[in-house]
């Protein structure tokens, strides 16, 4: 008789999903904190070097913008359902295996939208908005805390306001926006597709 081999210990799981969780999170670390120092760099060298207000509220506004767009990306991952995904990969649709991907790793993919670069935009936002308020006025005082003040909570309403409209987007259409991000993700199949349609 074959001798039967023991069980697996179940500890062995556990610890590679914390030995991988902890890679995550150094990689998510590490990561961030470089990604952070580039953007705030190429930020205040382009606020250093202009003298207008309103370039410097265009860089804001595109930075918030990118901070409302992966957040709606991060909702709409999280709440993605599989099964239309696998009807389209069982057809071999260009994009809808990297969004099946997508759905796959949901909480880490949400993380990194919601948490990671929400986080970097708003830092770097709030560094643009000091830039600005300073291009506005060089003047110290009550008026000089006015205006920074001001310019900080237009930010954090902007921002607060556009991830709310984005949330319920995101809900309302996150099976469409995941497929779409798996498209863009998957561009050269698209685009191989697409040239064999014409």
């Amino acid at each position: 008789m074959s001798e039967k081999k023991p069980p697996a210990k179940a500890g062995g799981k556990v610890n590679n999903k914390q030995n991988s969780a902890a890679v995550y999170t150094l990689v998510v670390f590490v990561s961030t904190f470089f990604c952070a120092c580039l953007i705030s760099m190429v930020s205040s060298y382009v606020l250093a070097n202009m003298d207008s207000f309103w370039l410097g509220f265009v860089v804001l506004m595109l930075v918030v913008l990118v901070g409302v767009f992966f957040d709606i990306i991060g909702t709409a991952v999280s709440v993605c359902g599989q099964t239309h995904l696998n009807a389209k990969a069982s057809r071999k649709i260009p994009g809808a295996k990297k969004a099946l991907a997508l759905t796959r790793n949901a909480s880490r993919v949400a993380n990194i939208c919601n948490d990671v670069i929400g986080d970097i935009c708003g830092t770097v936002s709030g560094g643009i908005g000091t830039a600005l308020a300073a291009v506005l006025t060089t003047a110290g005082g009550t008026r000089g805390m006015l205006i920074s003040v001001g310019i900080a909570g237009c930010i954090a309403a902007i921002t607060v306001a556009g991830k709310a409209l984005g949330k319920s987007f995101a809900i309302d259409k996150a099976d469409d926006i995941i497929f779409n991000v798996g498209r863009l993700l998957d561009w050269p199949e698209v685009l191989r597709a697409y040239s064999k349609k014409r």
